[in-house]
């Protein structure tokens, strides 16, 4: 039932991401292997905080305040997942014991767009965070991701802004 209800959270958190409108819906082809990411499962001695914000044209910054961020491990699936996002379109993939939200982690972001995750073990990540904002019912920015890994106990501060923003658009 917890299970069934993270998935859930996850899968609405993603439409959140996306912004208001309805999505399309992309499967996501490459295939989850639950055994590449049992050491993801564990709790260890890292922690990664951040800001995901945006700065307009004419200077003004809006943050991700309110909006869900998430941290999967980095791996060709995990980075499909987060390409299907930022293109705007809502990635499908399985649900239950064993997939992938089992190792997702996710958090809120605050006023200022301050998010943190912690108790992480070593590995590669993935950040998935949103900056939306509308102009004339237009909507304005929008998800995107920035890879990173952590190890040995050492804190590590990240930003998502508007180099990673133009980075992940560029890239697809």
């Amino acid at each position: 039932m917890k299970r069934l209800a993270f998935a859930l959270v996850l899968e609405s958190v993603l439409i959140g991401l996306l912004g208001a409108c309805a999505p399309a819906h992309v499967a996501v082809q490459t295939p989850y292997d639950a055994s590449q990411y049992v050491s993801y499962r564990s709790e260890g001695a890292n922690t990664i905080r951040g800001q995901a914000f945006l700065t307009k044209r004419g200077g003004g910054v809006v943050t991700c305040a309110g909006r869900p961020v998430f941290l999967s491990p980095d791996s060709p699936y995990f980075r499909e997942i987060a390409t299907i996002a930022v293109s705007g379109s809502k990635p499908d993939f399985p649900h239950g014991p064993g997939g992938p939200e089992d190792v997702v982690r996710h958090t809120t972001c605050d006023a200022q767009g301050n998010f943190g995750f912690g108790h992480l073990p070593d590995g590669n990540y993935i950040l998935l965070a949103s900056v939306r904002w509308t102009v004339d019912d237009r909507p304005q920015g929008g998800p995107m991701w920035l890879p990173g890994s952590v190890s040995g106990g050492t804190p590590r501060r990240v930003i998502l802004s508007n180099g990673v923003f133009e980075a992940n658009r560029a890239s697809h």
